[in-house]
């Protein structure tokens, strides 16, 4: 491909595969948990509950029932009013705790409190622990939509620079009120959603079987982290949820196959 055609094409990117939430059933706490905003709350996959971690420094741990890789890290965080908070992520296979990923400070008017970040693979067995390290001075102000760790998936294809981050996917609808001489007496304003899409082009059909039909059906039921340029905008991440899921297609050329899915955005 041309280095035109490269630049006109972005490379996004998805978490969906959360290996902390295929091992519900062994989930602990260190520190004291606030009945409502308890560690299973991290990974139920919902934008309107959250985990309170207690005071300090304190560790959620999964005890893996199966294999898994983990090479990336997804956070949604309600932006603390006051002080900070911090999530690192570490694992233990039996010699003790390794870490593999520190999150950035979440403070008031943290631009980006829906956070996506990869780092060098780790094949974890049954029986090993993922650990969710909690470091805040205040737990009454940092709390936790959603954290999940698992194998990020790369998109196969570019998207079109024309697809746009959740930042700029929403408007306004306002609606006046105007008076008999013109005046305008009053104003409504509603703000409408933030959409995104993902359209992939040019795909293999072993990549569509093996990866997007995972995705799409992960999707039918759950949001996910999505990443819509992970090489020029990594800091634009939102908490996403499928509107609608169509079957892929064939292109034209009768060996590569379309996809897409328009999504409902939340990156605040």
């Amino acid at each position: 491909m041309s280095t035109i055609g490269q630049a006109l094409l972005t490379i996004g990117r998805v978490l969906y595969d959360n290996a902390a939430r295929q091992n519900l059933g062994s989930v602990s706490y260190g520190g004291v948990e606030t009945q409502g905003f308890g560690p299973l709350n991290l990974f139920d996959w919902q934008d309107f509950t959250t985990f309170k971690p207690s005071n300090g420094v304190t560790q959620v741990t999964v005890t893996l029932t199966e294999n898994v890789t983990v090479d990336s890290l997804g956070l949604y965080i309600k932006v603390p009013d006051a002080d900070f908070g911090q999530v690192t992520l570490r694992y233990n296979a039996g010699g003790g705790d390794i870490l593999l990923h520190v999150s950035p400070l979440f403070t008031p008017g943290t631009e980006f409190p829906v956070y996506l970040a990869d780092f060098t693979p780790v094949n974890l067995v049954a029986g090993n622990t993922l650990i969710f390290e909690f470091n805040t001075t205040n737990n009454s102000n940092f709390l936790v939509r959603q954290a999940a760790a698992g194998p990020i998936l790369d998109f196969a294809m570019g998207q079109q620079s024309a697809i746009k981050p959740s930042e700029l996917s929403y408007g306004q609808v306002l609606t006046n009120a105007i008076s008999v001489n013109g005046s305008i007496i009053g104003r409504s304003v509603r703000r409408l959603e933030k959409k995104q899409e993902i359209m992939l082009d040019n795909l293999e059909f072993s990549w569509v079987k093996d990866n997007w039909n995972s995705l799409a059906k992960h999707a039918t039921r759950f949001p996910f982290f999505y990443q819509y340029n992970s090489a020029d905008h990594p800091d634009s991440v939102s908490f996403s949820a499928a509107v609608s899921i169509s079957a892929p297609s064939l292109m034209a050329r009768r060996d590569l196959m379309t996809v897409s899915m328009p999504l409902h955005s939340l990156t605040d």
